[in-house]
């Protein structure tokens, strides 16, 4: 997939957070995965930081013949980023745009958008976190949001803005407007395990801030309840100073 370099936000470029991908196709499965790749050729973790390299690098080992498909960006934890995917926001050239996807587009209009490698999609990149990510079907499409331990494949064909613009409060809309649409069974309110396993402990903690903040607890008690989560069912811990970034983010969030 061809990148244009000069369309990419220059904050992103700067970040030593940029994998190769590679279509792959699975057994059973009508599209190929993107499976992202380290600039050396083997599959990377994206949770790995060893695993990424440079933007101007990345855009040079991509531009090797048949080495790779694409570059992306990889979300993480540390980042103000956060990633929104619309799938299938066309069904053919003649499409004007499903109306579930323009809405979003409508209320993301001021920030960095692209579009997907399959021309089927859009891509947004915000500033933002969470409180949930996942992917959530919508119609005949899907919306899939994240900010960390995911990577977003990125071409430089945006819609006209640069910009990465905060929008903590639209995406939290969102998540919640998403939730109370679907409503899949797993998504359901439930409580907390006793060991929260790797892959979910941040999800766990970033949830139970925004909880508590829109109930109106104190920045410093929901500190001390989340470091309290942290220490005793987090496997293992994050520690206290990852618990205070989620602090500051949330301190940012509406009540």
């Amino acid at each position: 997939m061809p990148i244009i370099p000069g369309n990419v936000p220059e904050e992103l470029t700067k970040l030593e957070q940029w994998v190769l991908w590679r279509y792959i196709q699975r057994p059973g499965k009508l599209k190929p995965d993107k499976v992202p790749h380290t600039c050396m050729g083997y599959k990377a973790d994206v949770t790995n930081p060893e695993h990424w390299a440079m933007f101007d690098y990345a855009v040079k080992m991509a531009a090797r013949p048949g080495f790779a498909d694409g570059i992306g960006f990889v979300f993480t934890a540390e980042d103000p980023y956060c990633g929104i995917d619309l799938d299938n926001v066309w069904q053919s050239d003649a499409d004007e745009g499903a109306p579930w996807a323009l809405g979003i587009l409508a209320r993301f209009a001021d920030t960095y958008t692209e579009a997907s490698p399959s021309d089927a999609g859009l891509k947004i990149w915000c500033r933002a976190k969470a409180l949930r990510c996942g992917k959530r079907e919508i119609e005949s499409g899907a919306v899939e949001i994240y900010d960390h331990a995911r990577f977003f494949t990125l071409t430089g064909r945006h819609t006209g803005i640069l910009a990465v613009v905060d929008h903590q409060h639209d995406v939290e809309l969102l998540v919640t407007n998403l939730d109370r649409r679907c409503r899949p069974a797993h998504t359901q309110t439930r409580a907390i395990p006793d060991i929260i396993p790797p892959g979910q402990r941040h999800n766990t903690l970033v949830s139970l801030a925004g909880t508590m903040w829109k109930r109106g607890m104190t920045a410093d008690a929901i500190e001390a309840a989340l470091v309290a989560t942290d220490q005793k069912q987090c496997d293992p811990p994050h520690g206290p100073e990852h618990v205070r970034k989620i602090v500051e983010s949330m301190q940012r969030w509406p009540r």
